[in-house]
């Protein structure tokens, strides 16, 4: 009868087989490493606390992923009219934690805001560091480069300012994530001590996404926190199937709103010019107080309305009053260059 296949390894294996092994056990290393190149790989095997078990799947994370990142894209789009500058977001990473780890790994002083997102019950929250939040008011406030940088709490006008500017990240995270869920962020308080932030208890799990800021040739990072106990109703929506079903087009439908809305907002000069006139030189030196200068232009006539920066009318209006106050009456768009060559081209194609 023939032996079995395996008496052929009863070895004694030697000190250093024993210590190769252990090793390959201890830092997930291949049998390729230990046994040479005709030895089977091995799995590497990633230990697993039940005590601290993953609330989100791979699938719900990467949903998150690419919510977070449609959220970086717009609000880099929104800050970037806001601060005058090119503003770029980049999601660096998606943690599960507890949310005890999450508060040891803020900075004392941060920029801590705590939102709701009725009507998801609970709160989450939306950390900046320090640098990064001096650096984006000195940008508001008109500053061409990061000063003398001191760690420090904000100042009553620093905080209205700073609550600015995460008012707009909210409303940009609502749009983000209305293909899963229609949410109402709102700001509800402000703070600089994460021992002061106690929203959820320490061992309750956490989703952190990581998300690396530029303003120009600076950097910074803001965290955005999701409870687990908040998010949970809408798991079932956090799927790629399910936010992609919703269409792409329908996604990028509500950032080009969200880019209208914010345009909208954005004032501009409007200038009411009433006639021109040519002078030399010798006479402009000679104009006093006083003086009049002729126009060939009716007083009842038009003025022509210029927007600041543009050399070429946009409107025609009539010069009055409103109450007590000076005012233009519209009477007249005129078209633009190309409104004008779509309308040649189609009578063209009419003729034809």
């Amino acid at each position: 009868m023939d032996e079995p296949a395996w008496t052929g390894m009863a070895e004694i294996l030697s000190q250093q087989e024993i210590d190769a092994l252990l090793t390959a056990f201890d830092g997930g290393l291949s049998r390729e490493s230990i046994g040479g190149e005709d030895a089977q790989p091995t799995r590497i095997v990633k230990p697993y606390d039940f005590r601290r078990p993953d609330k989100f799947s791979k699938n719900q994370v990467r949903t998150i992923n690419m919510i977070m990142e449609s959220f970086g894209r717009s609000l880099g789009t929104a800050l970037s009219a806001k601060l005058r500058s090119l503003v770029s977001f980049q999601v660096v990473s998606i943690d599960q934690l507890t949310y005890g780890e999450f508060l040891m790994s803020i900075s004392d002083p941060s920029v801590i805001g705590i939102f709701s997102m009725d009507p998801l019950e609970g709160h989450a929250v939306f950390e900046m560091t320090t640098p990064t939040a001096f650096y984006v008011l000195e940008k508001l406030l008109g500053s061409k480069g990061p000063g003398a940088m001191v760690i420090r709490t904000l100042t009553e006008i620093e905080e209205v300012l700073i609550t600015g500017i995460i008012s707009d990240a909210l409303r940009v995270l609502k749009h983000a994530m209305s293909n899963v869920v229609s949410i109402s962020p709102k700001l509800e308080t402000l703070e600089n001590n994460p021992q002061f932030v106690q929203i959820v208890p320490p061992q309750d799990m956490v989703l952190l996404t990581s998300i690396e800021m530029k303003v120009g040739d600076n950097s910074g990072m803001i965290g955005i926190c999701l409870p687990y106990v908040v998010i949970e109703p809408i798991l079932s929506s956090l799927s790629e199937e399910f936010f992609l079903t919703q269409g792409l087009a329908e996604g990028e439908e509500i950032i080009g709103k969200h880019m209208f809305d914010t345009l909208n907002r954005v004032q501009v000069d409007l200038i009411a010019e009433l006639g021109r006139n040519d002078l030399a030189v010798e006479q402009l030196l000679s104009l006093e107080a006083g003086d009049v200068i002729v126009l060939p232009q009716r007083t009842t006539g038009e003025a022509s309305l210029y927007i600041d920066g543009i050399d070429k009318p946009k409107f025609k209006g009539r010069i009055g009053r409103m109450e007590k106050h000076k005012a233009i009456q519209i009477t007249y768009v005129i078209p633009q260059e190309y409104e004008e060559e779509k309308l040649i081209e189609l009578s063209s194609g009419a003729a034809t």
